[in-house]
Formats: C-alpha cells, sequence, structure tokens
C-alpha cells in the first residue's frame, strides 16, 4: 500500500530531487523510513523536515519557489 501515491503527481521526480538535492539524503531517508512505518505521508514530512515543512503546501509553495527564481 502507497500511502503518498496520491501526493505524487508526475511531478514527483522532480520534488524527489528538489528535497534530496537542497536537504539531503539524510532527511530523505528518514522520510522513507517514516513512510515505510505506515506514517500519514503529512506527519512523515513535518517529522522528516522539521522547521521546513509544516504541510503540504509548505512543500508546494517552496517547490515552485524554485522555478521562480
Amino acid at each position: 500500500r502507497l500511502i503518498f501515491k496520491k501526493h505524487l503527481p508526475k511531478t514527483g521526480f522532480f520534488r524527489i530531487d528538489y528535497l534530496i538535492t537542497k536537504f539531503g539524503s539524510d532527511a530523505f531517508g528518514r522520510l522513507c523510513r517514516q513512510l515505510r512505518d505506515n506514517k500519514d505521508f503529512v506527519d512523515a514530512l513535518s517529522l522528516s523536515y522539521s522547521g521546513v515543512f509544516s504541510n503540504l503546501q509548505d512543500l508546494e509553495k517552496k517547490w515552485i519557489l524554485l522555478f521562480n527564481q
């Protein structure tokens, strides 16, 4: 069962690349482990990227800002 499937549209690869490039593979590894342990995607995101993202809207805004630079 893929909990976060509905949150990763076709741009999912680019968001994953953004998370790893901008915040490092350790944080992304924490996110993956949280998901593996059946955490909800939003909870896993806020736990793995504490102080960076608190919800999906934060991720979306920061990811979109990348294209506006």
